[in-house]
């Protein structure tokens, strides 16, 4: 998986042009030396490792992008984001309904979309995060006239032709100040749901 984090500078240092530093992480290493976007790369399987490196922070914002079907141990990584992320910080989990079979969870393959959305923010919520919500951002529907007529709009929808898109939600939540990392004040946003679906973590 891939992931990008945008870090500043010093606590009560002022932001200004150039004050945002981009970090990723993920197993590529071409794929990351290859964007011109990233400050910083960091090579790791956060599925051997679901710690992120301590040198990485202080985060102000986290975003990964349709690979969160693919973590193991998806409490371990968003807890240790939050651990690097300062208060009020944020985290953006991208979630589509197309993935590689072979490697997402099994989990993810036996369940449907909105239960899929409210999965990753339960692992929001089970990792200490705050003030979870889930946006969608597109619904994947066909505007009107695309599709190529003849009845084949829903396939070429499947295969994103002829101007079709997958539908798109960002899954987010924001490091809230809490007494202990037990959650249980948390503010729960949720578009789908206002608690957790999981009633514990051992679930997920």
């Amino acid at each position: 998986m891939e992931a990008g984090a945008a870090k500043g500078g010093e606590e009560g240092e002022e932001e200004g042009e150039g004050g945002v530093e981009v970090v990723g992480i993920g197993l590529n290493a071409q794929e990351l030396a290859a964007n011109p976007l990233l400050k910083e790369t960091v090579l790791q399987d956060l599925n051997a490792d679901p710690r992120i490196p301590a040198a990485v922070g202080p985060l102000r914002a986290t975003v990964c992008v349709v690979s969160v079907d693919y973590l193991t141990k998806p409490l371990a990584v968003l807890a240790s984001v939050r651990e690097r992320t300062v208060e009020g910080g944020s985290v953006h989990l991208v979630v589509s309904n197309r993935c590689f079979p072979t490697k997402a969870i099994g989990r993810w393959l036996r369940i449907g979309e909105e239960e899929r959305l409210k999965m990753v923010g339960d692992y929001l919520w089970w990792s200490g995060w705050g003030e979870v919500e889930i946006v969608e951002v597109c619904d994947g529907r066909m505007k009107e006239g695309e599709g190529g007529g003849g009845g084949g709009g829903g396939l070429a929808r499947l295969m994103g032709m002829f101007g079709g898109v997958d539908p798109l939600w960002v899954v987010r939540a924001v490091k809230v100040a809490q007494d202990g990392d037990t959650g249980g004040e948390k503010s729960c946003l949720r578009s789908l749901s206002n608690a957790p679906m999981y009633k514990n973590r051992e679930e997920l």
